[in-house]
């Protein structure tokens, strides 16, 4: 614990080191939003809804999207910085000490100032998105809040299963690449999908909708996509526990 204790605290003297680094992530994620936004509005000029969704409901996905995006880069870095090391043949001596695996993989580089971004503007959403926040009811909020962790959560096994495949190729595989051309339809809603295709993504790659169903739940009630949502959790972590076992409980160093 002792040692936890001490990677958190590095990683947040790191975060105030580099405060430059902290202004230029806050101005890359004004021009992304302000892109997506103004491709919205120039969308809805044409129509009314997409989906059944409205102009500010789409918009406040992809505002879900930043919040969701960010709270995983925290850690995402950290994972893409251990599998570095892992196909660099540096990995070893991690996999020696008494500190288990995981506490390395999620928090060893863990990039704080995307965690304290993230955590300021999901804060501002009901000041940004009064309309929304207005009528929701207290048990939408938590269901929404909650199924913002969950996408976090199926979006840091995604990318673990995926550079995990570094064991098995010996080969750095460009998961944040991969992941990257995915976020670039994780704002579309479910609905697009059709119930069956969007049931079975849902089900199969949650991450495609992991801002799209926290917010369906919010703005239109839709508990049972929750709960598919929370269905493809299970099947994503059933995943990551398969390959865990197949690659990081029987590793080899790649190092030579």
């Amino acid at each position: 614990m002792n040692y936890i204790r001490y990677l958190i605290a590095k990683n947040i003297r790191l975060a105030f080191a580099y405060r430059l680094e902290f202004i230029g992530m806050l101005l890359v994620l004004a021009v992304s939003y302000g892109f997506r936004v103004t491709y919205l509005n120039r969308l809805f000029a044409f129509t009314d809804n997409v989906g059944g969704w409205s102009r500010v409901e789409l918009i406040f996905i992809a505002y879900t999207l930043i919040v969701v995006s960010l709270i995983t880069d925290a850690f995402d870095t950290s994972i893409h910085a251990f599998f570095r090391k892992v196909y660099q043949g540096e990995s070893e001596p991690y996999f020696i000490r008494p500190v288990h695996i995981f506490h390395y993989l999620f928090l060893g580089w863990m990039k704080v100032s995307s965690l304290v971004i993230g955590g300021v503007l999901g804060a501002l959403s009901p000041l940004f998105f009064p309309e929304i926040w207005a009528n929701a009811e207290p048990f939408r909020i938590i269901c929404y809040i909650a199924l913002v962790f969950v996408g976090v959560a199926v979006n840091l096994l995604l990318i673990t299963i995926l550079s995990s495949l570094t064991f098995v190729f010996k080969r750095r595989v460009p998961s944040d690449f991969i992941f990257g051309e995915m976020t670039r339809i994780m704002v579309l809603p479910e609905s697009l999908y059709g119930k069956n295709v969007g049931r079975g993504l849902l089900l199969m790659v949650p991450s495609i909708f992991c801002s799209a169903i926290p917010s369906a739940v919010l703005v239109q009630g839709k508990y049972d996509l929750g709960i598919w949502m929370l269905a493809g959790l299970g099947v994503t972590a059933l995943l990551f526990k398969l390959i865990y076992q197949a690659t990081f409980r029987h590793y080899e160093g790649l190092g030579g």
